[in-house]
């Protein structure tokens, strides 16, 4: 992972500002990129799997409530995460940019 992201520190001038869609949409991305994140399997393979244990011992409702209120926390996160991005697009300048990704790798 290290030797990826500086090679992406190196790149980052050749691919420009060039943007590129999915013909599949944003959600499918997301769904792919969350499943493939090993830290994600490792959660609930951990932490999730005990969480998930706990709440079956309340029944069907206690299943119930704790998939509602994580899937709230996921909702209520990924919106803060998507609107403070969205708002704060305007202050995401080159020079920003090559401050906070790398301080001009070539």
């Amino acid at each position: 992972m290290i030797y990826m992201g500086i090679q992406m520190l190196r790149t980052r001038k050749e691919n420009g500002e060039e943007t590129s869609f999915s013909r599949h949409g944003s959600m499918i991305s997301a769904i792919l990129a969350t499943s493939a994140n090993p830290y994600f399997i490792l959660w609930w393979a951990t932490i999730g799997a005990a969480l998930v244990t706990n709440a079956a011992l309340f029944g069907p409702v206690g299943f119930a409530v704790f998939s509602a209120t994580h899937w709230s926390c996921d909702l209520l996160w990924n919106t803060f995460v998507s609107i403070t991005v969205f708002k704060s697009k305007r202050f995401w300048t080159q020079k920003v940019r090559n401050i906070v990704f790398g301080f001009w790798f070539r």
